[in-house]
């Protein structure tokens, strides 16, 4: 299972984790989805969790201008122009027929996993 690649992938050192208070807030509120759950066990869940936020460099947004169909979502391109991402990895089907954000490549899990070689 790809997932269970999150912990190697976080601990790489040539990858960096920006997060926002949103998307921290995201990260708790979702961790007890079943989707979720499906594909991690909860304990895996919660280790992976606590580690995506030992990992990240937490900023501000600085610039609030996205306006995406789905609102909700303007807060991640956003952080995404703030910190000039590279990539957002989502399984949000909205924002990756978007596929760029200015700079960013928008793309799922798996095909991040197959961006760095992972099998």
């Amino acid at each position: 299972n790809h997932l269970d690649d999150i912990p190697q992938i976080l601990l790489r050192k040539d990858i960096e984790l920006f997060a926002c208070s949103e998307l921290l807030d995201e990260f708790e509120r979702t961790r007890h989805y079943p989707k979720l759950q499906k594909y991690l066990k909860p304990e895996r869940v919660t280790a992976t969790v606590e580690l995506m936020n030992a990992k990240a460099i937490v900023v501000a947004i600085v610039h609030r201008s996205a306006d995406f169909i789905d609102s909700k979502d303007n807060y991640l391109l956003d952080l995404c122009q703030t910190v000039l991402a590279d990539f957002l990895v989502t399984g949000d089907k909205p924002l990756l027929a978007l596929k760029h954000f200015n700079q960013t490549q928008i793309l799922t899990y798996r095909a991040f996993c197959d961006f760095l070689g992972l099998k």
